[in-house]
């Protein structure tokens, strides 16, 4: 039953930002702004989601997991950072050293 919940968890995050989630408005009006239309379906797909892992005795759990996979998530962007600004040093340096 978790793995069922965090896959509908999973699907549901996926859902919200989904390219399909946002559409772009029909270019033959010229009545109005143009630009991205929400779309509500992914936001609903998401809302049951909740619904059904808040019913369910492993909720304090998918939520604990969800909170970790967002931890690691930042932990690997930060260091995926500071790789690329130690690769823009050497590179500075590479290039300062080549001027000279």
């Amino acid at each position: 039953m978790k793995g069922a919940l965090a896959r509908s968890l999973a699907a549901a995050g996926a859902g919200l930002f989904a390219a399909g989630s946002v559409s772009q408005c029909d270019k033959s009006s010229d009545s109005g702004p143009r630009g991205p239309v929400f779309d509500p379906e992914a936001l609903e797909r998401g809302a049951q989601a909740l619904r059904e892992i808040n019913k369910s005795a492993n909720a304090k759990q998918v939520i604990e997991l969800s909170k970790q996979q967002e931890i690691t998530k930042q932990h690997e962007a930060r260091r995926d950072e500071q790789k690329n600004a130690a690769l823009a040093a050497q590179y500075a340096a590479v290039r300062t050293a080549s001027q000279i």
